[in-house]
């Protein structure tokens, strides 16, 4: 029986490919926007177990993209406004997820396999109902926008720096090759990837995950000698 980390990674791998192969009939692309709908499937089948053809999928992909727009706009709530649609996605997220949620109790919708976030959350029933649907959409908010922007910045380093790019696909393919044929990828093929681990930490130092909050050293610092 596979571990939950080694189901994490796995789901990881196959939107991986069934997004890259989603590229093969596109001439051109937005990256960032790709990185995004990547990280948003990964995101809700880890809380909610939903995947790319359940309905509810694009339905709160939809009403979130309307609240990242209305999250950053001047607080006027007017109709119309992108700060009244922000509040008017949320509510609608919240109600789906609601619905998932007592589904699952009644017993017609049921997960098979595994637990997911959700499942977690509402076991014993000793998170009050609004608590639990703050904190999925807490998550959504915290994984979601920060995540597809890291993946972006290490591309775009990756595009400048072709010796770190074949160093990257040498430990990649170094631990492919330690695999079966169309054997997943498991927990421990991670932690194997010592270099791709460097990377996202260097790329988190230098990069800036999170829109219009930026970083300030607080006093000078001292490395090999320069400030």
């Amino acid at each position: 029986m596979r571990t939950k980390n080694a189901s994490f990674i796995s789901d990881i791998e196959d939107n991986v490919l069934q997004v890259m192969d989603s590229w093969k009939t596109k001439k051109t692309l937005v990256f960032c926007e790709e990185t995004r709908k990547f990280t948003f499937r990964v995101i809700v089948k880890q809380i909610l177990s939903l995947r790319p053809e359940d309905p509810e999928t694009p339905e709160i992909l939809n009403n979130f993209t309307a609240f990242m727009r209305g999250l950053v706009s001047v607080p006027i709530n007017l109709p119309g406004t992108p700060y009244a649609k922000a509040i008017q996605a949320k509510w609608r997220i919240r109600e789906i997820v609601r619905n998932i949620w007592h589904r699952r109790e009644s017993g017609e919708q049921q997960v098979k396999g595994r637990m997911d976030f959700l499942d977690v959350l509402i076991d014993g029933n000793r998170i009050p109902e609004e608590e639990v649907l703050s904190l999925v959409l807490d998550l959504l908010l915290g994984g979601y926008e920060t995540t597809a922007m890291l993946i972006a910045i290490i591309v775009r380093f990756l595009s400048v720096n072709p010796k770190m790019l074949g160093d990257l696909k040498e430990e990649h393919l170094m631990v492919r090759r330690s695999k079966g044929e169309n054997e997943p990828m498991e927990w421990d093929d991670y932690n194997k990837m010592e270099f791709t681990r460097c990377l996202i930490n260097e790329a988190l130092r230098l990069g800036n995950v999170v829109k219009f909050v930026h970083r300030k050293a607080v006093k000078p610092i001292q490395f090999k000698g320069e400030i």
